[in-house]
């Protein structure tokens, strides 16, 4: 029997390179499950590779226990397949799993794509650089009988918003470039992609060096013809939109929103894609001392459940629910479940459904050490750190499991400079 799959992708970062990041991917089915985790090797060489772990979870069940029966292994690095690479989302579809990404063997790196029938053994398409140079793949979903991509186009004084498709996964057609929706003033980044009913809808931002972040979104009915949803003032002024899911007949976008060198978590819903209202919370729920950020958000069984980081102190990993998206609660915070280790914190950054629940990815340093993390809930509510196993989530470089924003991550620790 073919095992269905949750798909986590993690970035591995050897000694000299600067940090990048993997995703979790969806579910297949529920019932018997298996996890793909992305990873590099661990070289000591100041480069960058990606490499696969894979848990199995044994139970037949539909709702999927979360600690006793997990196992997990450490698929063979293949230098060819991973090597120079980072994997940054990963989607089910027909031909298995579909991952995306972006080469770093350049100053300049190019998008990637991979596949798997099982998550076990992987090969990376040919497509030329008419297709994927220059480009950073930074979020995949399949959509009808075929899979989008969104991204960046980069060029040597720009970077633009990017869309691909395919019907197969082997084959990629990238989207005429136009000025007026993937353009503009600054940089266009589409960071995350969700199918909807009736259509596609991308969020990320527009970034002006004199003026900072505004949020971005675009929405599309076939996934090759796209529409940039017009700014909508303070709704999007000084923020960041990361990640996407529906919810009911809502769309709900998460991400951060900053305010005088501060970052707070940032909540967005719309009915359409096109109009949109950023919700108000107390601020000891999204805000609070230090920055908070939502990095991911997935709903279940009419529960929104968005991950993130509190950076206080050394920093922890945070949750949030909502059964409407329009109030919040936070879960509180328990120091054995999302805090870090010794001289060091934690980070939750992507999360997904598995079963009845949900699985978040992150990261935890301790005494100066990085290594990746994963979290399982049965509910969203009551969380538990399962897996530690240094042989497959460490090792003596640093490793982590990140979501589809590397674009945004990387601004808001470096040249943006307002967060973290």
């Amino acid at each position: 029997m073919r095992l269905p799959v949750v798909a986590l992708v993690a970035f591995v970062v050897a000694a000299a390179c600067t940090e990048d990041v993997g995703v979790v991917g969806p579910a297949a089915s529920a019932g018997t499950s298996t996890t793909v985790v992305v990873s590099d090797t661990g070289s000591v060489e100041p480069s960058s590779s990606t490499s696969v772990l894979v848990t199995t979870s044994t139970s037949t069940s539909s709702t999927i226990p979360f600690s006793s029966d997990l196992v997990t292994v450490r698929v063979p690095f293949d230098e060819k397949t991973f090597g120079d690479a980072v994997m940054s989302s990963v989607a089910a579809s027909g031909v298995g799993f579909v991952a995306v990404g972006v080469s770093v063997d350049g100053l300049q790196g190019d998008g990637l794509v991979w596949v798997s029938s099982d998550g076990y053994t992987w090969s990376r398409v040919s497509q030329g650089q008419q297709v994927f140079g220059g480009a950073n793949l930074n979020s995949i979903t399949a959509y009808g009988d075929g899979l989008v991509v969104v991204g960046t186009e980069h060029s040597e004084t720009d970077i633009d918003a990017g869309v691909w498709w395919s019907d197969d996964g082997l084959n990629w057609v990238r989207a005429p470039h136009d000025e007026t929706i993937f353009g503009g003033d600054g940089n266009q980044f589409m960071v995350s992609v969700a199918s909807i009913a009736g259509g596609l809808v991308a969020v990320g931002e527009s970034f002006n060096p004199s003026e900072g972040s505004d949020a971005a979104v675009w929405i599309s009915a076939d996934g090759t013809e796209w529409d940039r949803v017009a700014p909508q003032g303070s709704v999007f002024d000084d923020s960041i939109m990361i990640d996407v899911t529906a919810f009911g007949d809502l769309l709900v976008a998460v991400g951060v929103t900053f305010s005088d060198r501060d970052g707070d978590a940032g909540v967005w819903t719309s009915t359409d894609g096109t109009n949109w209202t950023r919700i108000t919370q107390d601020p000891t729920i999204f805000g609070g001392d230090g920055d908070q950020m939502m990095t991911s958000v997935a709903s279940s069984h009419g529960l929104l459940v968005a991950v993130g980081f509190d950076q206080v102190g050394r920093g922890d990993a945070a949750v949030w629910t909502s059964t409407d998206a329009l109030t919040w609660t936070r879960i509180p915070h328990d120091e054995s479940v999302f805090g870090g280790g010794e001289d060091g914190g934690a980070e939750m950054t992507s999360v997904e459904i598995y079963g009845h629940g949900f699985v978040a990815g992150g990261l935890q340093q301790s005494a100066g050490d990085m290594d990746a993390v994963v979290w399982t809930s049965p509910d969203g509510l009551a969380w538990e750190r399962i897996i530690t196993d240094p042989e497959i989530f460490g090792g003596r470089d640093a490793q982590k499991i990140m979501s589809n924003h590397q674009d945004a991550l990387e601004r808001i620790n470096g040249s943006n400079g307002r967060f973290l």
